[in-house]
């Protein structure tokens, strides 16, 4: 808004403690925007009935009150997130170079990566086969202890191999150690291995 002041009448920005902050969980957000929308936002969301704690809310408006301590945090956070989101991607594409059914898109921004695992129609040791995003996740996190979201959360109905990982509470040494599992538990699928689909 600051370089642009004449758009301030038609943005609207929307953020969060959980995006902001790398605090996942935590669903205390803030509104920007011209006040007639951010008011009728206000009346709908006053009788939704649902909203964060009071302590989470009051916690959250002392900190962002701190600007030095906000900005000293994002200095840190924002190199780290990076630090691992590459890390994540670039460990994945590894995998895929040799000849993994993985795929991810280059870091964005935010703290999550978008990355595929083209398991559908797929089995391995004789299994049933992997016929939706859910038996992917469900695999993933048995085999690999990988935990991803299907696309299905936000809105994707068919069943593509596409899922969102975050990063917004682990370490690069968590990712390494998580490229090591999930390629043991990818090991049947890899054109190198003994995979088959039906």
């Amino acid at each position: 808004m600051r370089l642009v002041p004449e758009c301030a009448p038609y943005t609207v920005f929307v953020d969060a403690i959980s995006k902001a902050f790398c605090a996942t969980g935590l669903r205390v957000g803030w509104i920007v925007g011209p006040a007639p929308v951010v008011a009728r936002m206000r009346d709908i969301i006053g009788h939704v009935g649902a909203w964060a704690p009071r302590p989470e809310q009051v916690a959250t408006a002392r900190w962002l009150a701190n600007a030095a301590g906000v900005d000293a945090f994002h200095a840190e956070m924002l190199p780290a997130v990076l630090e691992r989101l590459n890390a994540l991607h670039d460990g994945l594409s590894a995998l895929r170079k040799r000849g993994y059914p993985v795929d991810a898109i280059a870091p964005q921004g935010a703290i999550y990566l978008t990355a595929r695992f083209d398991l559908i129609g797929r089995r391995a040791g004789g299994g049933k086969p992997l016929a939706t995003n859910e038996d992917i996740r469900a695999f993933l996190l048995k085999e690999a202890g990988f935990a991803v979201v299907p696309f299905q959360a936000f809105g994707v109905r068919e069943d593509s191999g596409w899922f969102r990982l975050s990063v917004g509470a682990v370490s690069v040494p968590e990712i390494t150690a998580a490229m090591g599992r999930l390629e043991h538990a990818l090991a049947p699928f890899a054109r190198v291995g003994a995979g088959d689909r039906t």
